[in-house]
């Protein structure tokens, strides 16, 4: 008895999750069905402008000349202690400043390498193995865009309500950090890989003709 109300417990989280499944492949096929060359070659540029002018162009934050405490985001990890260092070394204004960046520029910078990198993989991919599960690659950019957005968030309440301390919220910041940058790297070297085994089977069709 135990057994079977514990397997009827678990069949709403079942259907759950492939519903769930099904949602993420829908999603998944019609970026595949709309990304275009034209799309993807659009999206780039835009992703090229943003690298080449819109980043370099971005103001730093409680720089000296004997110290420059960078941006935490720009980081892989860091720890709540270094997060709080940080804000320290910004003062007032600079954490102001800094909540000012993340709600104007960090709100279009992740859409600008999420639409980049979700139309080149659905591209790729498509190309490659439509309708497989390997081609539902290009959501992990959009989960990566969602984590920048969290990172922001939690980042600006730490800057806000600097020097109080903000524990919980202290470490999901560089959780979240972290997992925007594990996703975003598994998506470019999934755009590299997708390249580079598009390109030898573009070379073995055409030495077979």
């Amino acid at each position: 008895m135990y057994l079977q109300d514990s397997i009827v417990g678990w069949i709403p989280v079942i259907g759950s999750t492939r519903g769930m499944d099904i949602e993420m492949k829908k999603l998944s096929d019609w970026l595949i069905r709309y990304s275009k060359p034209i799309v993807v070659f659009t999206t780039l540029a835009i992703f090229a402008i943003f690298l080449i002018l819109v980043l370099p162009a971005q103001p730093k934050i409680g720089v000296t000349e004997d110290f420059d405490p960078g941006y935490p985001d720009l980081a892989f990890w860091y720890s709540p202690e270094h997060l709080y260092g940080i804000a320290e070394a910004y003062g007032p204004e600079g954490r102001m400043a800094y909540v000012r960046m993340r709600y104007r520029f960090d709100i279009i910078w992740p859409l600008v390498y999420v639409g980049f990198l979700t139309t080149s993989l659905s591209w790729v991919f498509g190309k490659l193995s439509a309708g497989s599960k390997i081609s539902r690659i290009n959501l992990l950019p959009i989960c990566a865009g969602l984590f920048d957005y969290l990172e922001n968030l939690f980042a600006s309440v730490v800057m806000l309500r600097y020097p109080s301390l903000s524990p919980g919220i202290d470490i999901l910041a560089p959780v979240m950090t972290m997992l925007k940058w594990s996703l975003l790297s598994m998506s470019f070297l999934g755009l590299l890989g997708g390249l580079a085994v598009l390109s030898i089977k573009l070379i073995r069709k055409q030495i077979d003709r």
